[in-house]
């Protein structure tokens, strides 16, 4: 895990995230089911709006797939 992320961006006067993740995982038994899902998009960055888009779109579809 880097401390300081993926760097400063010039381009938009900004620290960049990183690429990595952790996940800490407390009061877990043991041989319990443990589901971690993620999603990757790769496309044009068009902005903090189209990026919560996403996400919420993406949320929407897993709470769907509960029902």
């Amino acid at each position: 895990m880097s401390p300081s992320g993926g760097g400063f961006s010039q381009e938009f006067g900004r620290r960049n995230p990183a690429w990595d993740y952790r996940y800490w995982l407390r009061g877990l038994t043991p041989g319990q089911r443990v589901v971690i899902r993620t999603r990757l998009v790769y496309k044009p960055f068009r902005g903090r709006k189209d990026v919560l888009a996403e996400y919420e779109k993406w949320n929407a579809e897993l709470e769907a797939e509960k029902h």
